[in-house]
């Protein structure tokens, strides 16, 4: 193999732990690593609150699940950080609840409400799906979610080729709601996201011949990509009707502003001193709502032990820029502050490079940080309201939990301008490829991880370095771990490979 510059060094495949933390990241104290768990409703009342607004959308999904008419697909467009993705998973929410309230009235009436539960599921283009943003892998990790669904009971064979993906998706879907005898409500979350989309037809995973019992709802940018891609369906695709997601109504916008700083843990911001940002020019998005609380909560936090020299939280928040794109902007400039350009830029490239999200401690490492100091605690705490927390219960082989992986498309945008431009990003993606393939040929093949495998492909199959695939097979000399790497990339890309 022709060696490059900015190649791997197999002396580092064999190093049996990371460098030594960078001095100044001494362990705090007591200093728990609690990051914040975020479900990622911006409409919400607080974080874990009572949802806000938005009613007479979630009536109109709510009786698209419900009816039997067609159309059986239904659009949700909406402007970039608009909050459809707040009001998908509050209509996830709101059909669970339906189906367990109907099995728990016949349970304790014995009359049967309905012959068919609803029975709901939702599927992220981005965010805690493990898988590539090709749409064509999005479906294939669909078609193993459906099959796993059906458990034992008979299923269709799942697709050999990425070109099955589309119809295996439809027919196992169809079969679900016959075997389960359920209404199947598909929830697709920010189409926009999955890349490739033109080379999956839409007759191929929703088809005209659609049966009733299956609903879909698929959540789409407003004059985006994914729109013009289902707009182009054909007669051979399900009929599609279309909603638009409005701007926050005043009223709704300013329970949310108030809700953001009703916590009973708020001492020094009230929801009145807050009040003014719903005037502000994206006052009625829901997501710039969201980001200036939570930039205006660590600001006040960072001052909160200076008697000194006490915040002006109104003066404060008149500083605010009146866009989200000017906010985020003003976000990183403030986390570049307090805790430095080069770990505020490693810690982005990492959460734009991973495929299922980093936990806590591989960042650590790879960083060169203790886990357990104040440095590292301060900084992804800075940063956990941008991101996915996976929950208890919602991890697989590529997830895990505690794992972090950016969820705002804004924030995607705006972190990739500002980091991934510059000459430092290849060789800190080869690191932490290195780490990753370091740690699973470290362990014997019997118990090699799943997801430490696909991080590996991952990176060099994206990553901006040279020659990065032909330099991981040059690595691999275990006859053993090349199988397992093959099987691995056979599961992941639905199509053959050349081994080595």
């Amino acid at each position: 193999m022709v060696r490059v510059e900015d190649s791997i060094d197999r002396r580092d495949l064999r190093l049996p732990a990371m460098r030594a933390p960078v001095a100044g990241t001494e362990r705090a104290e007591g200093c728990g690593l609690a990051v914040e768990r975020s479900t990622g409703a911006t409409s919400r009342s607080d974080a874990r609150g009572a949802f806000v607004g938005r009613r007479e959308t979630l009536g109109a999904l709510e009786a698209r699940a419900a009816g039997d008419g067609a159309p059986n697909v239904l659009v949700l467009e909406s402007a970039s950080g608009g909050g459809s993705s707040s009001v998908l998973a509050e209509f996830v929410k709101v059909v669970r609840e339906r189906a367990a309230m109907m099995t728990a009235h016949e349970e304790a009436t014995g009359e049967t409400v309905s012959e068919k539960k609803p029975s709901a599921m939702l599927a992220c283009c981005r965010g805690p799906t493990p898988g590539e943003c090709d749409f064509q892998h999005v479906l294939w990790v669909w078609c193993e979610r459906v099959r796993k669904m059906l458990g034992r009971k008979r299923f269709h064979r799942m697709p050999e080729t990425v070109e099955e993906t589309g119809r295996c998706f439809a027919w196992l879907l169809e079969e679900l709601a016959t075997t389960t005898s359920s209404v199947v409500v598909l929830v697709v979350d920010d189409l926009d996201a999955a890349e490739g989309l033109e080379a999956v037809r839409v007759s191929s995973w929703l088809p005209s011949s659609m049966i009733r019992d299956v609903r879909v709802v698929i959540g789409v940018r407003a004059k985006g990509a994914a729109l013009n891609y289902l707009a182009s369906a054909g007669e051979q695709a399900a009929s599609i009707a279309r909603k638009r997601l409005p701007p926050l109504s005043y009223d709704d916008r300013a329970r949310v502003a108030q809700g953001l700083f009703s916590g009973q843990n708020e001492r020094h911001i009230s929801p009145e001193l807050f009040a003014p940002i719903v005037e502000y020019k994206d006052g009625g998005s829901p997501s710039y709502l969201y980001f200036a609380a939570h930039e205006l909560r660590r600001r006040v936090a960072i001052h909160g032990g200076r008697n000194d020299a006490p915040l002006d939280v109104a003066h404060e928040l008149k500083q605010f820029p009146e866009t989200i794109e000017q906010l985020l902007m003003y976000v990183f400039d403030g986390l570049e502050q307090r805790h430095g350009y080069d770990l505020v830029r490693q810690l982005m490239v990492m959460l734009l490079s991973t495929l299922a999200g980093y936990t806590l401690s591989e960042m650590a490492e790879i960083m060169g940080m203790s886990k357990s100091s104040s440095a590292f605690f301060a900084l992804t705490n800075d940063v956990a309201h941008m991101c996915w927390c996976y929950e208890d219960g919602s991890q697989t082989t590529e997830m895990v939990q505690d794992s972090l992986i950016l969820r705002y498309s804004h924030v995607i945008e705006c972190a990739r301008r500002r980091y991934m431009n510059d000459g430092k990003v290849g060789p800190f993606q080869r690191e932490i490829a290195t780490y990753f393939l370091r740690k699973s040929l470290d362990k014997d093949t019997a118990s090699l991880n799943a997801r430490e495998v696909l991080e590996v492909l991952h990176l060099t199959g994206t990553g901006q370095w040279p020659s990065a695939r032909e330099q991981l097979v040059g690595y691999m000399t275990n006859p053993d771990v090349i199988h397992f790497f093959g099987r691995r990339i056979d599961e992941a890309t639905c199509a053959p490979v050349t081994r080595a």
